[in-house]
């Protein structure tokens, strides 16, 4: 299963996978554990001081909020398509169930 979610997923353009992110967004805020580690993935695109902020954070869902804003939506189109191949990597039974 999970490789059929990979190889379905690499057809996806950036475009794609970006409109991925922005329509799941309240379910990827609710269902994603694994933030540092995607955090820790997307490398450079997180800065320093957004990381810092979610790693203070509690929960998962505080986490992929401060993610939200301070990566995703500063970073736009690239930053949420690498994001997407990070949470293939680390959620492809939540990225299937959603359709990417």
């Amino acid at each position: 299963m999970q490789n059929y979610v990979s190889s379905s997923a690499t057809k996806m353009n950036e475009h794609e996978k970006a409109d991925f992110v922005d329509e799941n967004r309240a379910q990827l805020i609710q269902e994603v554990s694994e933030v540092l580690a995607i955090a820790e993935e997307l490398g450079d695109l997180v800065h320093p001081e957004a990381y810092a902020l979610i790693e203070a954070k509690e929960t998962s869902q505080e986490k992929m909020r401060v993610l939200f804003q301070r990566t995703m939506r500063s970073g736009g189109v690239k930053a949420k398509a690498a994001f997407f191949d990070a949470l293939k990597n680390h959620h492809p039974e939540l990225v299937e169930r959603l359709g990417g």
